[in-house]
Order: C-alpha cells, then sequence, then structure tokens
C-alpha cells in the first residue's frame, strides 16, 4: 500500500491542495534574545497562528510556552518529553527513555502516548496521525545542535491549524541559512558512559543563497543499564534558503537513525512510599538484560530473529521546503510541503502481571506439565542460557518469578503533507485562507511472546522442565525462556487521506483589542485491511527444537495469520473553530481569553481489533481565559482553563492483547501558570505550576460490567497538582559569566485505574544546572537530575487489566530514572 502515497502525492501536486500550522512565518521571525530566565513575552512567536504580522507572547491570545538556545543548553534533556516536562498544564510521563513517553495536556485523557498534542518540526507534524500503536510521535524527533527553539501552545488555536490537536502544538523550529557565518560544536559526556557530539553551521554560499547542516551522534548504556548499548545513533540535517526579490525559496533535508532502549514497569515494593525490592534498584534497575537480547521466535513458516539492543529504532528520512512570495495586491502566499519515507522496529521487554513467588508458580507449572506429560512428571526450573538450577527460595534475596513480554512491533511508512496558505491585509484585518493535504500511509506488524525471567537487574530467563524419576526431560513448559510464542500477532495495511480548509482574521479593533477568529473543516478518507489470524500448533515444525527432542507447550498456540484480510474503508467530516481576544490594558499588562470547539479523527490501530467498526469522531469544546505581565523585574503568564469531551475512548490493553474499550465524558478545570521574578544582584525565582480538577463524569462499556459507577472519579493517571520551583543565580566573575538555576519539582499522586481503587503516590525530584561562559565563544556546562534518587512513579502496570492488582507489597510500576550527571563543553561562533 506505500504505492498509494506516491499516487495520491502526484494528485496532491497537480491539485495544489495544502497544509500546516503556520510555522512558515519562521521566516521572518527575529528571535529575541534569551533574557536570563524571564518569560521573554516580548518574543514573537508563530506556532498555533498564520498571518502577516508579528506577534509576540505578550499580544497573543493563546497560551503558549517557548524555550530557546540558552534554555536548551541549560535543560539538556535526554528526551522530547524531558523538554515538555517544563510546560505548565502538561502533565508529561518521561521515564520510558529516549522515546516512547506520554503527554497529557490540560487535563485531556488519554491512554498515553501524543494522541491530542501534535509535535511538529518546522510547522509540520513528524507524521500526520499523532499516535501510532508502538510508534508516539516523540520517537521521530531530537533536540540537537540544529535545533534553533521550541514553541508549545496548549489548546487555543491549535485545532485551527493542525489536525488532530485539540491539547495543543510542540512545534521544533531548525537552524536556517544565515547571511554571517555561525556554528557550534558541542562535546557531551555522562555519568551513565554517555559520548555525544552536536555541530551546527550556517553561512552563505553567494549573495542570495544560504546553507546550514549539522546534527548529532551519540551513545550510551542508559541510566538503567540493560547490559548492552541502550542508545545509539544521530541525526544530521542540510538546508539551503535562496532570496528572491519578493520573497525566498528553502529547500532541506533530514535523515534520523537512532537506536533506543524502552523501559517500562518493574517490580517494586511499599505502594505507599515505593521502593526497591532485593536485587532490583529502582532508580537504575531493568528487567531488560543481555541475557534476553536476542529472540528468536517460532513463527507458522519459520524463525523471526530480533535484538533487543535494536530496542526503538527510528530510520526516517525527510525531505521539504517551503516558498514564501509577494504575488500582488497585497497578497502574499505561503508554501510548505514535505515528504517522509521510513521504517521503526520496536523491541521491548513488557512486564506483563505482578511477580510471584517462585514456589507458588512452580507448583502451578508442575500440575500444567503434568496434565500434558503424565502425572507422574515432576517440574524442574533452570536458567536458559547456561541450565544452571534457579533456586526457588532464596534466589536474589527475593524467591520471585515474572511474566514478561518479548514485544516486537514493525511499522512502515510514507507521508506527504502540503500547506499552501494566502495572506492579505484589509484594513484592521489581517486575513489568511489555508488548504491543507496529507496522504499517508502504514504498514505494520506486531508479534508477541511470552518469557519467563528471574526478578532482579538485568534478569535472566528461565526454563521450566518436566522431568521422569530418572530425572529426564520428558516435556518443557518454556523454550529458551520462552512460555508462549506468538501469544498475539497483527498484521494490517492501511492508508489515508486528510483534506482541510481553514481561515482566520487577526482583527485589531483598536490599538490594544484584537480579535482572533478561526475555523477548519476537515475530511479524512481512511481504508486499508487487517489480516485474519489464528492460533497454530506448531509442535511439529518447531526448527527450534532438535530431532528427538522433547516436546513444549510454548509452541502449542502460536498466533498467527491465514491469508485473508478483512478490509475497512471509512470517510469522516468534521468542523473546528475558535474565537479569542487580547487587551493590552497597558504596554506592560494584557489579558485574553478564548472559547474553541475542536475534534480528533479516529487512527488505524482502532480497526486492528475491530475493521467491521465505525470509531466517532471526538468532540473537545475548550475555554480559557488569562493574564500576562511583563516589567524589567516580574513576568507573569497565568490561565484558566476548562475542557469537556463527549464519549472519549479509553482503550485498556491487557496481558493477552485483548483491547478493552471504555467510553468516557470529562470535565477539567484548572489553572496554569509561569513567574519569573528578577530580584538584584543576579538573583532570580521562577515558579510554574498547574492545578486542575480532571474528573469522570459518566463511564460506560460494551466489553466489561464495572463493578461500581466511577461518575466523579478522577481521571486516571492525571494529577491534580505540579508545581515546579525554579531559583536561578546568574554570576559575573573575573570576566567570566555563568549560570546555576535549580529545579524543585512536586508531582501530585494519581489513579492508576478508572475506579480510583489505586494510587501512585506524589514525589519531588530536584534537578540542578551549571552553565559557565568561559569565554563569549566557549561554554561548559553541568546538569545533575533527580539529585535525591527520588523514586517517582509515573504509571502502574497498564496491562494488568482495568483495575490495578497490587499483590501484597509487591507491585510493578514504571518509576522515573535514577540520579544521573551529564557534562558537556561547547565552542560557538
Amino acid at each position: 500500500m506505500m504505492n498509494s502515497v506516491r499516487k495520491r502525492l502526484l494528485c496532491s501536486v497537480a491539485l495544489g491542495a495544502v497544509a500546516s500550522t503556520g510555522a512558515l512565518a519562521q521566516q521572518e521571525t527575529n528571535t529575541a534574545e534569551d533574557s536570563g530566565g524571564s518569560l521573554r513575552l516580548e518574543e514573537v512567536v508563530v506556532t498555533g497562528r498564520v498571518g502577516g504580522a508579528e506577534i509576540t507572547k505578550l499580544g497573543s491570545s493563546v497560551a503558549i510556552s517557548t524555550f530557546g538556545a540558552q534554555e536548551l543548553d541549560q535543560k539538556a534533556p535526554l528526551s522530547a518529553a524531558d523538554l515538555m516536562q517544563d510546560i505548565p498544564g502538561f502533565w508529561v510521563e518521561a521515564s520510558g527513555g529516549v522515546g516512547g513517553n506520554n503527554l497529557f495536556a490540560r487535563g485531556i485523557p488519554a491512554d498515553g502516548s501524543f494522541r491530542y498534542t501534535a509535535l511538529h518540526v518546522d510547522g509540520l507534524p513528524v507524521f500526520e496521525a499523532p499516535e501510532i500503536a508502538f510508534g508516539n510521535a516523540d520517537q521521530f524527533v531530537r533536540t540537537d545542535a540544529m535545533t534553533d527553539r521550541v514553541e508549545a501552545v496548549r489548546g487555543g488555536t491549535s485545532a485551527i491549524f493542525a489536525s488532530n490537536a485539540p491539547g495543543g502544538i510542540v512545534n521544533y523550529i531548525t537552524k536556517r541559512g544565515t547571511p554571517d557565518p555561525e556554528g557550534e560544536f558541542k562535546v557531551t559526556y555522562g555519568d551513565f558512559d554517555l559520548f555525544r557530539t552536536d555541530f551546527a553551521y550556517s553561512g552563505p554560499v553567494s549573495e542570495n543563497l544560504m546553507m546550514s547542516f549539522g546534527g548529532f551522534y551519540r551513545r550510551d548504556d542508559g541510566v538503567r543499564d540493560p547490559g548492552f548499548t541502550a542508545n545509539q545513533g544521530g541525526q544530521f540535517q542540510i538546508g539551503a534558503t535562496y532570496l528572491l526579490d519578493k520573497g525566498e525559496v528553502s529547500v532541506y533535508a533530514r535523515h534520523l537513525n537512532d537506536k533506543n532502549v524502552f523501559y517500562l514497569p518493574i517490580p517494586l515494593q511499599n505502594p505507599e512510599s515505593p521502593e526497591g525490592i532485593p536485587g532490583l534498584d529502582a532508580n537504575t534497575g531493568t528487567l531488560t538484560s543481555a541475557d534476553v537480547r536476542i529472540g528468536n521466535f517460532v513463527r507458522p513458516g519459520g524463525i523471526q530473529t530480533e535484538d533487543m539492543q535494536d530496542g526503538i529504532h527510528p530510520e526516517i528520512t525527510t525531505i521539504g521546503g517551503t516558498f514564501d512570495y509577494e504575488i500582488g495586491g497585497g497578497w502574499r502566499v505561503k508554501d510548505n510541503w514535505r515528504f517522509v519515507d521510513g521504517n521503526q522496529t520496536f523491541n521491548a521487554l513488557f512486564s506483563l502481571s505482578a511477580p510471584q513467588d517462585a514456589e507458588v508458580f512452580l507448583d502451578g507449572a508442575e500440575q500444567q506439565l503434568q496434565d500434558a506429560f503424565g502425572s507422574d512428571v515432576s517440574a524442574r526450573i533452570s536458567f536458559a542460557n547456561s541450565g544452571s538450577p534457579f533456586d526457588v527460595q532464596n534466589a536474589n534475596g527475593n524467591g520471585l518469578v515474572i511474566n514478561s513480554g518479548w514485544w516486537s512491533v514493525t511499522n512502515q511508512f510514507e507521508n506527504f503533507q502540503n500547506d499552501l496558505q494566502f495572506f492579505k491585509e484589509v484594513g484592521s484585518h489581517n486575513l489568511t485562507l489555508g488548504a491543507y493535504f496529507s496522504t499517508y500511509s502504514l504498514d505494520s506488524e506486531w508479534l508477541f511472546n511470552d518469557v519467563l525471567q528471574e526478578v532482579r537487574d538485568q534478569a535472566r530467563l528461565l526454563d521450566v522442565d518436566g522431568v521422569d524419576a530418572q530425572g529426564n526431560v520428558v516435556g518443557s513448559l518454556t523454550q529458551n525462556g520462552f512460555t508462549r510464542f506468538g501469544s498475539l500477532f497483527v498484521n494490517a495495511q492501511n492508508d489515508a487521506t486528510v483534506i482541510a480548509g481553514y481561515v482566520s482574521d487577526e482583527w485589531n479593533v483598536t490599538d490594544r483589542l484584537r480579535i482572533d477568529l478561526g475555523a477548519r473543516w476537515e475530511r479524512m478518507e481512511i481504508d486499508g485491511a487487517v489480516e485474519n489470524t489464528t492460533n497454530f500448533n506448531l509442535s511439529d515444525s518447531n526448527a527450534l527444537l532438535a530431532d528427538g527432542a522433547a516436546p513444549t507447550l510454548a509452541d502449542d498456540a502460536v498466533g498467527g495469520g491465514t491469508g485473508s484480510f478483512t478490509p475497512y474503508d471509512q470517510e469522516y467530516d468534521s468542523f473546528s473553530w475558535s474565537v479569542g481576544a487580547n487587551y493590552f490594558v497597558n504596554d506592560d499588562l494584557a489579558v485574553y481569553a478564548r472559547v474553541s470547539d475542536a475534534f480528533r479523527m479516529p487512527d488505524f490501530d482502532q480497526f486492528f481489533f475491530a475493521p467491521d467498526s465505525r470509531p466517532e469522531i471526538e468532540d473537545v469544546q475548550q475555554a480559557e481565559v488569562g493574564v500576562k505581565y511583563n516589567s524589567d523585574w516580574l513576568s507573569v503568564f497565568a490561565t484558566g482553563f476548562f475542557s469537556k469531551f463527549n464519549d472519549l475512548p479509553i482503550t485498556q490493553l491487557t496481558t493477552d492483547g485483548r483491547q478493552l474499550q471504555l467510553f468516557a465524558d470529562t470535565e477539567t478545570l484548572g489553572i496554569e501558570s509561569e513567574i519569573v521574578a528578577k530580584f538584584g544582584h543576579g538573583f532570580e525565582f521562577g515558579f510554574q505550576g498547574t492545578l486542575q480538577n480532571p474528573e469522570l463524569k459518566s463511564v460506560a462499556s460494551d466489553d466489561v460490567q464495572l463493578a461500581s459507577d466511577p461518575s466523579g472519579n478522577r481521571i486516571r493517571r492525571l494529577p491534580s497538582l505540579l508545581m515546579a520551583f525554579k531559583p536561578a543565580y546568574n554570576f559575573e566573575l573575573d570576566g567570566v559569566t555563568g549560570r546555576l538555576s535549580g529545579d524543585l519539582r512536586f508531582n501530585d499522586d494519581r489513579w492508576v485505574d478508572v475506579a480510583n481503587t489505586v494510587s501512585l503516590p506524589s514525589y519531588w525530584t530536584l534537578d540542578i544546572d551549571l552553565t559557565v561562559d568561559l569565554t563569549n565563544n566557549i561554554t561548559l556546562a553541568a546538569h545533575g537530575n533527580n539529585l535525591t534518587n527520588a523514586v517517582g512513579l509515573t504509571e502502574g502496570n497498564p496491562r494488568t487489566g482495568v483495575v490495578e492488582g497490587v499483590q501484597g507489597d509487591i507491585f510493578s510500576a514504571r518509576p522515573i530514572l535514577g540520579r544521573s550527571f551529564i557534562f558537556s563543553a561547547a565552542y560557538k561562533f
């Protein structure tokens, strides 16, 4: 189905239909100089709006946060999610590693990923569908020396200028060619064997032609060392801009090839004050290990081999460009286009259940073996790769085993996006007409397998054999540590086309009052085919079993495709609108308000398990009112917000791969704020906070009978209170300048389940950053993350059912990364 994207691409070029968020205005934006930690409300912003006129954060009628080059250097984020934790109104679960993290905007409920928030680079999405199963948007973007700045809009106009983005837009704006040469070279070391280089250059080729290029490469073992290289790879981008008499043309190419380990819930103890268990450190431990690195999966038709070291591995080539030109009559045209071609493999070890006492597990395993191979069989447990016996009672000081999932997913995708915008100023009106076109495809294959492990850091695989009275193996529960091959199989081929038209008007009613109006109509055609599946007994064709070897139960029910497919073909259209106003009380103080009605179209994976169904368009109503103040010593940006969802789908993935579907009506009322105060002599104090009440109004399900009515409960996984205290000191000593800053962060407790029966406790974290400018060109930096080694839990185990089960004092959850230190040296010219 990949060819269909190319066919539609040709049609789109012929039609000239196009689209995106309006970050094309990047061309004429002059980024304000970072001002030592202020909110930079005087900075011109381009995300969440389009038009010819420049608008600052103070004059904008949306809530927007920005991160300039200085802030990116100070933060030194290990992932996109690390950076997004500094955006008020966002709750970010950044415990998964470099990719695969989760973002929740303004109390909007979600199962994870970036479902309601679009992640863009230079004004276009990294991929049209913001949520691919096992392909979270943050897997496709990296912060490096080519990142000029990042802008993040919450709610507001995001659903007018981006598809499926009622929660917001996070836009990475990259560096472009400059009339004067400038560049950067940076080396970074971390105490988890991190070695990284970043570089960037931009400058003139001729009077009218400018270019830029750069990227990064790094390797590390990860804060949770799996026993092999956890993260390795990099990104390279090159671009050129040619100046015309009345505009400009830009083109660029970017290639990302990066392997990243994915961290998942691990066994812990003491749910009220979580801590590690003997043999497994809560801050640095992981069940992923070199012992489980290579997976040989028995499948119908042969053996599939995967390498856990590949982890989350996107290989993506992106080619794009912009055209900006004054066409006469006061009209200006901009076109922004992009073609994305890539594939992504996903190999990770998922915790499927809470750990079990090894003796209890072995009793149950023995019964299974006796049922299969005779009543005189006894169970024997040993390490799969060494054959040495496993100490059932005392192993690792805990005597536990755990059932885990060796999940392997392959996604191949293509996407062509195009944005055409026309601007004109008519009196006091700044009008924009836009058209958006995107065609994209996804071929996705999932293969889940179950394994048995001990419980410790870098856990080893276990085998359970059935032996007779003479000690001969007559049959096995496992094979090479696998308890079941093919516990779930999915094969789906999918295509979609999005066509949208939008209009906006920035109306300057007076010198102090501006009213912004926008509307978007969008149509999506989505189709595909899902392979029908069945379970195969491969006992007679298991290529991993030597001739005469004892049989195994692991190959008795291997999920696979039948060769027949169930097609699906659906069409959707919807309309969104947004009205806002910004009023300058004086030059330093502004207030704004906005009301929006947005939508969210269905995704491919909603058809994977029910191709005959018709998922509904999700409708979101939002309102916000805010105040902004900017002076030499104080900056304030505070917003009250409200959101309402109807029939919101909440998907629960269970241990056997089934998806339980809940439908909820929700409401969230909250306040978000950013404050920076300068006290003189270099001292500053910053604060970020979100106070919200994300509430379930009603919940229904076609799949399960809920034990109680959850109406009035808090939405699962969402905190009520988030706070960050950010003191800083800017100093100068003998011509050397620097900045020492801290980040003391409070994350409130959250419920794991819809029923609000199991909670994740609140926690504090402390980070400290130091940057020193030795000269105008040389900067040294040091970053300490989670200095107190807090065991903060971002999620329970979402694969154990609708209600999370805690077995005694032992349970599974995903904690944040433990303490780490990063040091860097940069040369800029």
